[in-house]
């Protein structure tokens, strides 16, 4: 089956098929877009199907191609709350400082495609995306130059530069993950999963390599050779893995609706955190004494990182696609299929300020100093929004659906869309 899986930003998913494979695929195989996990097989249908399955299906023909985008995966949503979800985007009013500047757009690069992701190197001298067509590419951001093209026999479903900016490490759905010198794009190595790669990363010294997969596994490797180190083993899809600080632990999240913490020098178990369906993410905080997740069964959660205790838990009226910290970890920002942003106080759940795009929402973040909040989704744009009252402040307008990140000065904001193109604004400076 030839499948081109794409991420536009975090949140949503689209799925590029040629006509006879979508007919099979239909049959088999639904994927989450924010990791590329699949969220539903067929011959679970009777364990999920508690009440009704809310599928959002956007097909439309594209040279001679069909594009599945944006599927809500396929959860039980009871009635009661679908309900309150429409009344809540029916609310969906925003108010807007009149006298904030317009952006400035920066720079803009065109693909013939859609555009999946996109990312600066450390020196934001250049800039790494991948789309559909399986390549990740490499542009100058001075004038836009194509340097380099990276191949993969499938779709690339991630990619990004080690920290000086002289290797790429990528991973897609031919089942590897591959290691790429950034100037000429030679292939140094090659890492072999039995299914999808979902994600990898270097380790802080880039020595080891962590990636997990559609094959229920996390999987530590060694850089130099490639040689496997350790494999970490969930029943169902690892959704994400990250080392701790010191990289004596992993953490790992699943399809299973679990996250574990292993021991990262022989995989052995220390803490599983349960939720009612698939953990989406999850992430330490600074110290690591805590753990926030997020999950397909409507909330975020924090908990007790030593022993698991569960410590709060914040809900939506749809799946939490993402939750952060501030940066003194007093605030939890989420944002959810039900078209919101929201900021919640950590020591007691309290909902502190709700972000209404109006559409789905693929992804948010704070800035450093926690008074601003980017968001970015499914209706063509990104937002800059005040983070203490939900005041809208600029927005940066695609034709299609849109992610976006700050670079570090935060002066600039870099966005991506399945409208083909990449674009840097400057949100604070006045035309």
């Amino acid at each position: 089956m030839n499948v081109a899986a794409f991420v536009v930003g975090g949140g949503g998913i689209a799925i590029l098929l040629d006509r006879p494979a979508w007919r099979a695929y239909r049959k088999q195989r639904l994927w989450e877009s924010r990791f590329g996990a699949n969220l539903y097989e067929q011959h679970q249908a009777s364990r999920l199907n508690q009440t009704n399955y809310r599928l959002r299906r956007r097909a439309f023909a594209l040279a001679g191609l069909v594009i599945l985008a944006s599927v809500a995966p396929m959860i039980a949503v009871p009635e009661q709350q679908s309900a309150r979800a429409s009344e809540h985007r029916a609310k969906s009013l925003v108010s807007t400082k009149q006298d904030f500047p317009s952006p400035v757009l920066v720079q803009s690069f065109h693909y013939k495609g859609i555009v999946s992701r996109a990312t600066f190197n450390t020196a934001e001298t250049r800039i790494l995306t991948r789309s559909a067509d399986h390549t990740v590419q490499v542009w100058q951001v001075s004038d836009g130059a194509l340097l380099t093209s990276l191949h993969h026999e499938k779709s690339v479903i991630g990619a990004t530069f080690n920290v000086a900016g002289t290797r790429i490490l990528t991973w897609g759905a031919d089942h590897t993950a591959r290691v790429w010198q950034a100037s000429d794009g030679a292939l140094l190595t090659s890492l072999h999963h039995k299914y999808y790669v979902i994600g990898a990363t270097f380790n802080a010294a880039e020595t080891r390599i962590l990636t997990w997969s559609a094959d229920a596994t996390a999987r530590v490797w060694q850089v130099s050779d490639g040689a496997l180190l350790a494999i970490l083993q969930h029943k169902l899809d690892v959704m994400g893995a990250t080392f701790n600080a010191d990289e004596t632990q992993i953490l790992t999240w699943s399809m299973g609706g679990t996250a574990r913490v292993w021991q990262a020098s022989d995989g052995a178990l220390l803490t599983s955190l349960q939720h009612e369906n698939a953990v989406i993410g999850a992430t330490f905080n600074a110290d690591e004494t805590r753990i926030l997740t997020w999950s397909g069964d409507f909330t975020a959660r924090v908990w007790q990182a030593s022993d698991g205790a569960l410590l709060t838990t914040v809900r939506h009226e749809s799946i939490v696609w993402g939750a952060t910290f501030n940066a003194d970890e007093t605030q939890i920002l989420t944002w959810s299929g039900d078209h919101t942003a929201r900021v919640w106080q950590v020591s007691n759940g309290a909902l502190l300020t709700t972000l209404h795009d109006g559409s789905y929402l693929k992804g948010a973040t704070f800035n450093a100093a926690g008074t601003r909040i980017l968001t970015w989704g499914e209706g063509g744009r990104a937002r800059v929004w005040q983070a203490n009252d939900g005041a809208l402040l600029t927005t940066l307008r695609h034709e299609k659906a849109v992610g976006a990140t700050y670079n570090a000065a935060e002066t600039q904001i870099l966005t991506w869309s399945a409208d083909g193109t990449v674009r840097v604004w400057e949100p604070m400076v006045r035309r």
